[in-house]
């Protein structure tokens, strides 16, 4: 790969809007989706006018957000200082599920994938101060509870987490 296609490959990570199939603006947030050629699926994705939390990329409290197989995507702009999100569609037996494939679903889990990071921005300093499991539990339990959320199934990060014997 020369230098040129090397830096188109850089701006396409960073500006996932380039590809997008679908984009659109609510706010200060823009939203797009892809479809992975390589990969043969779907990935939503939410920019942010800048990164949310304390941590950074999706670890910490936003490894618990609840959007489709969990935050697997993060990037902050070092040129404007924007923050991109995004899930992907391209988890163990995803392709057996339609909605997986419906720009309908997948603009309302990006919306809502945006919602809950901002949630969960506003419990992070108490995720964070939380000295046991059992203290971060109640404080996830918390965020759960406010976004209206059951702790998810096919997040990948909790599950490592719940395996290793940390929250």
């Amino acid at each position: 790969m020369d230098t040129r296609q090397m830096a188109k490959a850089v701006v396409k990570a960073l500006f996932p809007e380039l590809q997008a199939l679908k984009m659109w603006k609510m706010g200060d947030v823009t939203f797009s989706i892809i479809y992975n050629n390589i990969c043969g699926h779907y990935c939503g994705y939410c920019r942010l006018p800048s990164r949310p939390t304390i941590e950074t990329g999706y670890r910490g409290i936003l490894t618990y957000v609840p959007v489709h197989g969990g935050i697997t995507y993060a990037n902050e702009d070092a040129t404007d200082c924007t923050m991109v999100y995004g899930f992907d569609c391209g988890h163990f037996d995803d392709e057996k599920n339609p909605l997986l494939r419906d720009l309908d679903w997948l603009s309302a889990e990006c919306e809502r994938m945006a919602e809950w990071i901002s949630e969960a921005a506003r419990f992070e300093e108490r995720y964070l101060l939380a000295r046991t499991n059992e203290e971060k539990a109640k404080v996830l339990d918390g965020y759960y509870k406010k976004i209206g959320q059951a702790i998810p199934r096919d997040n990948f990060g909790i599950n490592l987490n719940l395996l290793g014997g940390s929250l």
